[in-house]
């Protein structure tokens, strides 16, 4: 079952790397001293941060997520249903990562455009 933990590790891999080049070009497009916002609700910021801080923490978060899942995914004791089940798991949920983090950074950055702070 161990190629269905490096199959698995593929797709973290690419959701994370997607997410990091999301962060970096969004970064690229902001002012050096834009407080970015880390959580918002209806289109009003609820909590800023720095630019760094904020477009590091999601994918950091994933990263996080993601080697649990991988830790779990190779314990010897793991059924062969076990691991089906947890390569499901891992499959399903490093596109939804990506989803989510993507709706939040575009949420962030159309708020940030209107009030003027992506550079053009």
């Amino acid at each position: 079952m161990t190629l269905l933990a490096y199959i698995g590790d593929a797709f973290w891999i690419i959701a994370l790397a997607w997410m990091a080049g999301a962060a970096r070009d969004a970064s690229r497009k902001l002012e050096a001293d834009v407080k970015f916002p880390l959580l918002y609700r209806k289109g009003q910021p609820v909590q800023r941060t720095s630019k760094g801080w904020a477009l590091s923490a999601y994918p950091m978060m994933a990263l996080g997520f993601s080697l649990i899942l991988m830790v779990e995914s190779r314990r010897p004791d793991l059924s062969v249903n076990g691991a089906w089940l947890l390569f499901g798991a891992r499959m399903a949920a490093a596109p939804l990562a990506l989803r989510l983090h993507r709706v939040w950074l575009n949420g962030a950055m159309d708020m940030l455009k209107a009030e003027g702070a992506v550079k053009s």
